[in-house]
């Protein structure tokens, strides 16, 4: 390859680099959180979401602070 193709090829590819990064992304509310509600400590759910799921995970507790 000639020095002045691999330059260009070089400078297409920065140029093309700096197009990607430079383009404003879009991000989804992200709903990863833990909930619970204090008067009911007894009990919550873990949340964790990604793009498009969601897992979400309950825990409760006996009077004796024991997981159930």
């Amino acid at each position: 390859m000639r020095r002045s193709n691999l330059l260009r090829l070089l400078s297409a590819l920065i140029v093309a680099s700096l197009a990607v990064l430079a383009t404003p992304t879009t991000r989804a509310a992200d709903y990863t959180d833990l909930w619970w509600i204090p008067a009911e400590s007894a009990w919550g759910v873990n949340g964790v979401h990604t793009d498009n799921f969601m897992l979400l995970t309950f825990f409760i507790y006996g009077q004796d602070h024991k997981p159930r």
